[in-house]
């Protein structure tokens, strides 16, 4: 018999955790002024980028670990939830930060970068990594039990 490979809650945690942290060490901020400045800022420049870096290091470790602990799985969502709430916090702040505007010209404006879109994607993933191992469960009735012998 051939060994199994990893659950597919496994793979999609380790996607997405990597995904998180290649997100976070890409852009997260465009800056532009009048003049052709520009400066782009990685999501580690900014604390929730730290943070959410820190969950998806620990999202692909537990990832891995789930594939000899299946009931670690269940900790990605957790992770990716927190990893979620962050990169979109961060991408509305982003969005709501002060452009400046005369007749037309932009004199200062701010946009998302990818690297911050991805980060939001691959937390999503982890979010529903546990998914595929929650829907294979067998329902409580299909779970046979050894039975008793007499006294």
């Amino acid at each position: 018999m051939l060994p199994r490979g990893p659950q597919p809650g496994v793979i999609l945690g380790v996607v997405g955790g990597i995904a998180v942290v290649i997100g976070c060490l890409t852009t997260w901020a465009n800056v532009g002024a009048l003049g052709g400045f520009s400066h782009s800022y990685p999501g580690t420049h900014f604390g929730e980028g730290q943070v959410t870096l820190a969950l998806a290091a620990a999202a692909v470790l537990v990832a891995l670990a789930s594939m000899l602990e299946r009931r670690l799985l269940f900790a990605l969502p957790v992770l990716g939830g927190a990893a979620l709430a962050l990169t979109l916090s961060k991408r509305s702040d982003i969005a709501d930060t002060l452009s400046v505007s005369f007749r037309g010209f932009h004199i200062v404006s701010t946009s998302a970068g990818g690297g911050l879109d991805l980060a939001i994607a691959g937390s999503a993933l982890l979010v529903i990594a546990a998914a595929p191992a929650l829907l294979s469960r067998k329902p409580a009735d299909e779970i046979t039990t050894i039975p008793r012998r007499g006294n």
